[in-house]
């Protein structure tokens, strides 16, 4: 075979993708078409494929026997861009001739960092930055009129269909750096804030958590997962966990700068303690209770998503499993068990009791009490 198609990892509005490069053929193309969740990226021209080993493997089966698929760099830089504002600083220096305006990039690196700001918040302000500065790539920040900015954000729905979400981090991203980087008043665009859906949190059943964690070998991975569900853990702080985070004693896991850089505890299940135990027999972590391949930096968030992907098909489980999943389904359990939400709030750390009233929705706890009546007319 002399056709080769080339993945490379690229990040698009704050999410991985692989960049496909193929031959320039109609049989190519329409091959490409049928592959799932595939999207053009039109500002930089890319046809790209979320970055997942499942999207991959579907690449390669598609052109099996018609191209090689190259993905020697698919997976480069795993580790040191995601986890510490170096890494992602190293990382637009080494994109700095593919980037417009890269000394107002950095300078808004450099301005989160000093606020004290997520990397995840960064990560995602750098992306939508990258794009509305490519988009006026001729012009000044400082020149670009308030009504283009509006017109931009405005295309962003129209041509893009972006989620509602998206939509606010890039008005975020944009207000943060006129606001802190040039040091103009406080903006305002003349474009709707979108109403975020009112969407209820998926959850997957006790039945559904056990069949994923018994097809897990890997004892790091049990280990992870195992915390992740039995404390209610967003991903960004699993990865973040010190081996001094895990109390035996008192049967705790303190949780330290979570979101809204607020500290807590939250339980240490039996379970979780043995599998840790072992884990610990056979890893010796020192600093981070789950490190990357570097020991001095924690585990990746992409990882663990892509892993507990892997078990939860694995498993058989007839739906997408997130880590984010996980921790709802933690929240809806205690909640089917009866424990109190003023106490699941604080296991989650909301700072509102409206944030896990939610649950209430999804909980089948008072729904499995009530007879339908369809069942109860004698058909």
């Amino acid at each position: 075979m002399n056709k080769r198609i080339r993945l490379n990892k690229v990040q698009v509005e704050g999410k991985a993708y692989f960049h496909i490069i193929y031959p320039n053929e109609y049989g190519i193309k329409q091959l490409l078409k049928q592959l799932p969740d595939i999207r053009w990226f039109a500002p930089m021209k890319w046809v790209i494929i979320p970055h997942s080993k499942y999207h991959m493997q579907m690449v390669f089966r598609q052109f099996k026997g018609i191209a090689w698929v190259d993905a020697a760099k698919a997976f480069e830089g795993e580790n040191d861009n995601s986890n510490t504002f170096d890494g992602l600083r190293n990382r637009y220096e080494r994109e700095q001739k593919h980037l417009s305006h890269f000394d107002a990039l950095q300078a808004v690196l450099n301005r989160l960092e000093g606020l004290r700001y997520s990397l995840n918040t960064a990560r995602s302000y750098m992306s939508c930055l990258s794009l509305f500065f490519d988009t006026f790539k001729h012009c000044e920040p400082k020149d670009i009129e308030r009504l283009e900015i509006e017109k931009f954000l405005l295309g962003l729905v129209r041509e893009k269909n972006i989620a509602a979400s998206t939509q606010n981090q890039y008005i975020n991203a944009i207000k943060f750096y006129y606001e802190h980087i040039e040091q103009r008043d406080s903006q305002y665009y003349h474009v709707s804030r979108p109403i975020k859906p009112d969407q209820l949190p998926k959850v997957i059943s006790k039945d559904e958590v056990s069949r994923i964690l018994k097809v897990v070998k890997n004892a790091k991975h049990l280990a992870l997962l195992s915390c992740i569900y039995s404390a209610g853990l967003r991903v960004s702080e699993v990865c973040k966990l010190k081996v001094s985070d895990i109390d035996s004693n008192r049967m705790i896991i303190n949780i330290s700068g979570g979101k809204g850089k607020k500290d807590r505890i939250s339980l240490l299940a039996e379970f979780t303690l043995k599998v840790l135990r072992d884990y610990f027999k056979i890893y010796r972590p020192n600093d981070y209770l789950f490190p990357g391949e570097r020991p001095d930096l924690p585990y990746s968030t992409s990882s663990v998503r892509k892993l507990l992907a892997k078990y939860a098909f694995m498993a058989n489980i007839g739906k997408k499993v997130n880590p984010h999943m996980l921790r709802h389904s933690f929240a809806t359990h205690l909640l089917e068990d009866g424990v109190d939400l003023r106490y699941i709030q604080t296991l989650l750390g909301h700072s509102s009791s409206k944030t896990t009233e939610i649950y209430t929705f999804v909980s089948t706890k008072n729904l499995k009490r009530m007879v339908n009546p369809l069942d109860s007319i004698g058909l």
